[in-house]
């Protein structure tokens, strides 16, 4: 018995598609070489709706999924299972709502010059340790030179 069950998985999705949000199994590709694979996914589907700037509702779902795979071809030609791939569903009975808002732009303003005053503050630690650094090395230059 010779079935290839490679196979590859380019996009699922369940409900309209939302910006930024990818599949994890989006891209995936599973290469046979030997033997007739069982493949298992497990899907856990989450209600999801979407907000956008302008308004706009989407109503899609976000999944995760757990996948597992074995060879159904062990002993010697004989199948302990039947090779394929299988999709198995689990809906969450909770909804997820995301909303997509604009950054305000004092808040903006507030990050940036967070990320200023915190590359100063590195700057000047770093400039104290090497001062330090600099003044230990050369007082021990200085005993050195005095013996």
């Amino acid at each position: 018995v010779a079935l290839n069950t490679s196979h590859e998985i380019d996009m699922i999705k369940f409900g309209d598609s939302v910006p930024g949000m990818h599949g994890p199994l989006d891209g995936t590709a599973k290469v046979v070489r030997h033997g007739a694979y069982m493949f298992h996914y497990y899907f856990k589907l989450v209600p999801m709706v979407y907000k956008d700037l302008k308004g706009n509702w989407i109503h899609t779902h976000e999944y995760s999924v757990s996948q597992s795979s074995r060879n159904a071809l062990v002993r010697g030609h004989e199948l302990t299972g039947l090779p394929g791939i299988f999709l198995i569903y689990d809906f969450n009975p909770f909804l997820v709502v995301r909303e997509e808002r604009a950054m305000p732009f004092v808040r903006f303003l507030t990050q940036v010059c967070a990320i200023i005053g915190g590359a100063f503050s590195v700057a000047s630690m770093l400039e104290m340790l090497l001062m330090h650094a600099r003044s230990q090395f050369m007082s021990e230059i200085a005993r050195l030179l005095t013996k």
